[in-house]
């Protein structure tokens, strides 16, 4: 896979795994991936609630402690700094996602996406220019688009 296509794929699945954070001091929404959210939370609860042992038992639960110290941060504070430390983190762990998800798809559906999003040359195609190209109903097109994003969603869930 290219790294074009790794990035359009990146934008769809991240935009469907993000959750907007609000605290008191940001004027605006901070953006966190959902999964990062909900794993710094999880350390929390574990931590007692208590902020130095969480990050000490962070890298041991799959965060990094620099990671959990920026959505710490962002949580609390609203940081700008944090915000774009947790932006590199979240493009690294959106990338990994998106190279899992896409691995969890049989052929066809995944055929359907790549041509569906302009993943092979750039440009998108309506579900019926896909079903011309694969050479199937419309309909079989439109049915592997649903499954396929289903099945894309289970796995961003695990």
């Amino acid at each position: 896979m290219q790294a074009r296509d790794v990035d359009e794929l990146l934008r769809t699945v991240t935009s469907m795994a993000r959750r907007e954070v609000v605290t008191e001091h940001a004027r605006t929404p901070i953006t966190v991936p959902i999964r990062t959210l909900a794993r710094y939370h999880a350390i929390m609860r574990e931590a007692g609630g208590d902020p130095v042992t969480a990050e000490r038992i962070a890298p041991e639960r799959g965060m990094r402690a620099h990671t959990w110290h920026a959505v710490h941060r962002a949580v609390t504070v609203g940081d700008e700094l944090a915000m774009a430390t947790l932006q590199v983190e979240a493009d690294d762990d959106a990338k990994a996602l998106v190279r899992h998800v896409l691995s969890q798809l049989p052929e066809a559906e995944l055929r359907v996406i790549r041509l569906r999003y302009g993943l092979e040359d750039g440009r998108p195609l309506s579900d019926g220019d896909v079903a011309e190209r694969m050479g199937t109903p419309p309909s079989r097109v439109t049915r592997l688009h649903r499954q396929a994003l289903e099945r894309m969603r289970a796995a961003i869930a695990q």
